[in-house]
């Protein structure tokens, strides 16, 4: 009774086959970005980190220059 999915992918013709690929790109994409982000979260804790730590080590220097503008 019911139609399973190729013949329902067969009816709808080229049309489907375009869309379908379009979507599997989509995907793709999405799937790329999502592990972009998360390895550049990780880049970004580690650059805050050495940030910090250069600005404990030279934080007289920076008070100095503070102070004298």
């Amino acid at each position: 009774m019911g139609i399973d999915l190729i013949n329902y992918i067969d009816r709808g013709g080229i049309i489907v086959y375009i869309l379908i690929f379009l979507n599997i790109i989509g995907f793709t994409i999405m799937f790329w970005k999502l592990v972009v982000i998360a390895l550049s979260g990780n880049k970004r804790e580690l650059l805050i980190s050495e940030i910090i730590n250069f600005a404990k080590s030279n934080s007289q220097e920076f008070k100095k220059d503070s102070i004298e503008n």
